[in-house]
């Protein structure tokens, strides 16, 4: 059976996942002297997988709710509020973007 451009696409994400959990786990055997097998890599490789999915599900819904067909900040705050310590930076993030992209305002001097 031949694979379709969208099977692809899936399985060139999932090979680059792979890498980068790869690469984590490399970086944290070194820091805490602690080596990790392939199959501990490849069994959180597809937690992470699995994850990333359902985060996607729940910030289309999230849209979805609220009548838009752009996900935006608010999904995302919506989506980490469980997780303090991320809630926390990704609404330090957002204000930084607010802040950066905010319109400048002339003032017209009378």
């Amino acid at each position: 059976m031949a694979e379709t451009n969208e099977d692809n696409e899936k399985s060139q994400l999932k090979a680059a996942l792979h890498y980068a959990v790869g690469k984590i786990c490399e970086m944290k055997s070194d820091e805490h002297n602690v080596t990790y097998s392939k199959a501990f890599i490849a069994c959180l490789t597809e937690t992470v997988a699995n994850e990333v999915e359902l985060f996607a599900t729940d910030l289309e819904a999230f849209a979805k709710h609220a009548k838009r067909t752009t996900i935006n900040i608010e999904d995302v705050k919506l989506l980490v509020r469980r997780n303090p310590g991320l809630a926390e930076e990704i609404e330090t993030c957002s204000k930084s973007l607010l802040e950066k992209h905010k319109p400048k305002i002339k003032k017209i001097k009378s």
